[in-house]
């Protein structure tokens, strides 16, 4: 096998290991429209997006993908986590290409740049966890109204164990 190959065997195994995670690798500009350098294909399942729409802003910035309300405070709270050297764990929300809110996880920290020694690229990886703040949610709703029930309730309510304590 020649280095040719070699390189192409490892191409190809990168993109299908990436291509098995649900949700979207990254590299992007450390600058307020996430300018993207790379995206994985699971890009497109989880914004709506292709890849391609997303590099460079060439059709939307990820910026403009972020819900406004979320936008300061993802911001500041990737750039101190990069200014201390540290990766970042953020959840919020985004709007895809046909209008859906998501809420996502992302993970990330900053890449240091050898010729200028500046942080200036994030690497990461985010993921749709639409569903589990649905039933976090709906848990948090059912329970303020048990909440609700057993307040409301004029007769006294004991719990004990099998012990009857």
């Amino acid at each position: 096998m020649n280095m040719t190959n070699e390189k192409v065997d490892i191409t190809g195994m990168f993109h299908n290991l990436l291509s098995n995670l649900p949700g979207m690798v990254y590299k992007c500009n450390l600058d307020v429209h996430y300018t993207m350098i790379y995206v994985s294909d699971g890009c497109e399942e989880l914004t709506g997006w292709k890849s391609s729409s997303l590099l460079f802003n060439q059709d939307t910035s990820y910026e403009d993908l972020i819900v406004e309300e979320d936008r300061q405070a993802i911001w500041e709270e990737v750039t101190e986590a990069v200014n201390q050297n540290h990766h970042f764990e953020i959840t919020y929300r985004i709007k895809t290409r046909t209008g859906c809110i998501k809420w996502v996880w992302e993970k990330g920290n900053g890449v240091l740049n050898p010729e200028t020694g500046e942080i200036d690229i994030l690497e990461g990886f985010i993921t749709d966890i639409t569903q589990q703040m649905l039933d976090k949610q709906k848990l948090a709703d059912r329970e303020s109204r048990l909440r609700e029930v057993l307040e409301s309730v004029d007769i006294g309510i004991l719990y004990s164990d099998k012990h009857g304590k």
